[in-house]
Formats: C-alpha cells, sequence, structure tokens
C-alpha cells in the first residue's frame, strides 16, 4: 500500500513538474474566441521578471475593412490593490473590456504586483505598470497597435494606478515612454492620506499597499502638471467607498492646469461599476467612453 501510495505522489509530482515547464516555455498559454474578439494569455519578459497579460483584440472579418495599426488601452483591474487579477478583468456578461475590443480597440489586461499583510507593493506596482505600457510600445508592430494611440484604463485601484501613471513623470527606457496618451479613472482614490484617515479603518487597503510607504507620493493629486495627458473620470455620486469628491478634486487641479478632463458624475451609483451600470438604473456609458477616446485620438 506505501509503495503504490508513493508512485502516486511521485506521478502527481511529475504532472506538475511538466505543467510548470509548459508554462515557462509557452508564452502563449490560452486563446479563445467570443463574439468580435480574440482573447490570448501571454507571459511576458520585463525587467521585474516575467508577467501574466490577458489580450483582446478585434477579429478581423470579411466585412472589416483595412484600418492600419488600432488603438490600445492598458485595463488595470482594481481589487484595493490586494486582489483581482487580469482574467477576472476581461471577463463576465458584457465587460467593459470586451465591448472596447468589439469597438475596435485592442485592450491588454495585466497581472500587476499584489499587496499582502506585511509585503507592500510600492512601488513595485508602477515598475509592473510602466513596463508593461513600454512592452506595448515596443511590441506595438506584432500587436497591431499605433504606438502614438496608447490610453491606460484602470478600476478603483486600478483607476487609481492609471492616474498615478498619467501624473507621475515619465521613465523613459531607450527612449520608450512609460505616459500614457490618455487616462480612464473609474472612481480611483487621488488622496490616499485624506482617504486612510477619513475611512479610519483598523485595516485600511493603503496602509497593506503601502506599508510604510508616503502616502503623498503614492497620490496623483500631488503630481499634477501641466503636461499631464487628457482624463476622463467616472465617478458614482453614492460611493462610500471611494467617496466623489476625491474625484473632484483631481479633475479641479487638471482643469486648473489646462489639462483636458471630463468628469463624469454617476448619480445614485455605489462603488465597482463598469462601463454598463445596472444599479441604481441602467446606464450605458461606453458611448461617452469611446466618444471621449476618439476626440483625443483624433479618430472619426
Amino acid at each position: 500500500m506505501s509503495r503504490t501510495i508513493g508512485q502516486v505522489i511521485l506521478w502527481i509530482g511529475l504532472v506538475g513538474l511538466n505543467g510548470a515547464l509548459l508554462w515557462s516555455r509557452d508564452p502563449h498559454l490560452a486563446q479563445t474566441t467570443i463574439e468580435g474578439v480574440h482573447t490570448e494569455t501571454r507571459l511576458i519578459v520585463l525587467p521585474g521578471g516575467r508577467i501574466a497579460v490577458e489580450i483582446l483584440r478585434p477579429r478581423q472579418t470579411a466585412q472589416d475593412l483595412p484600418r492600419g495599426p488600432r488603438p490600445a488601452l492598458l485595463l488595470i483591474h482594481g481589487g484595493s490593490w490586494r486582489g483581482g487579477s487580469a482574467a477576472l478583468g476581461t471577463r463576465g456578461v458584457e465587460s467593459t473590456a470586451e465591448r472596447l475590443a468589439q469597438a475596435g480597440i485592442v485592450v491588454v489586461a495585466v497581472d500587476y504586483t499584489l499587496a499582502r499583510p506585511g509585503a507592500p507593493s510600492w512601488p513595485m506596482v508602477m515598475r509592473d505598470l510602466r513596463s508593461t505600457l513600454r512592452w506595448i510600445r515596443r511590441e506595438a508592430r506584432t500587436l497591431d497597435v499605433d504606438p502614438d494611440r496608447i490610453g491606460v484604463l484602470g478600476f478603483g485601484a486600478g483607476g487609481h494606478l492609471a492616474a498615478l501613471l498619467g501624473t507621475m513623470p515619465d521613465e523613459l527606457d531607450q527612449g520608450v515612454s512609460s505616459k500614457p496618451g490618455v487616462v480612464v479613472d473609474f472612481y480611483g482614490p487621488t488622496d490616499l492620506a485624506g482617504l486612510e484617515r477619513d475611512r479610519n479603518l483598523e485595516h485600511d487597503p493603503i496602509a497593506v499597499f503601502l506599508g510604510a510607504g508616503d502616502r503623498h507620493v503614492a497620490s496623483p493629486l500631488e503630481h499634477v502638471s501641466a503636461d499631464d495627458p487628457p482624463h476622463l473620470i467616472l465617478h458614482g455620486t453614492a460611493d462610500l467607498w471611494t467617496p466623489i469628491e476625491q474625484s473632484q478634486r483631481l479633475a479641479a487641479r487638471l482643469e486648473g492646469l489646462g489639462v483636458r478632463v471630463r468628469l463624469i458624475e454617476v448619480q445614485g451609483a455605489r462603488h465597482g461599476f463598469e462601463a454598463g451600470v445596472e444599479f441604481p438604473r441602467h446606464l450605458d456609458l461606453l458611448p461617452e467612453i469611446l466618444a471621449f477616446l476618439k476626440s483625443v485620438w483624433n479618430a472619426p
């Protein structure tokens, strides 16, 4: 009996080893197709190590005339800097990522470094996101992406990180920029010190995310400058987790410096909605998002 159990354990170990080797060798882990969209999971090599991305591309059809390289969005999932994933952020009924891809935009969702108690993810998370943005620019030809039309979109904690990418100084690597050309921010915190103070939680995710890191340095509100890219900000008026005043202050500061910004206040909406708002009433924000992106990118 003990010998049989040992053989089973050995077999399981070998299967696991083979799976790990397959994962490490094959950069294209999975490919699926949904209506109008081709989805690919890929491992990419960045300065901080390997990272998983979900790439959603519009499917070419017989009726789809040649359009040249497409615009792209780096999608940053939410989850209070501690949870979520690129895959979860792109799946589901009427997901914003899938709808953007169906509209003709290449979406790249990234699995950035997550924080856990005793192991803050700041500032490594910014390294991950900046490196991924540069990777998209370097791989623009392969991805069929226009390197001059690359933006960033995030939800919650992802919205905060998207706004940071848009407001913090650029970090060039061999001449390749890590600055997005446009920011779409869904209800992201903008003043972490103020939010942490106002919520007054015993275990605020901000503390897990930053540890002893400077709250002001990690706040988009502290980095706004006149050369920041256009911002589209969407926030619910009934958001109790991240009050709408956080976005109102960022919008006012951007506008005060002459940066193009639009704040959409979604009446009665709470934290956590996507482009298709379900509560307190059905509202589709995708046309507003696409109109803003097209105006920034000068697209017809």
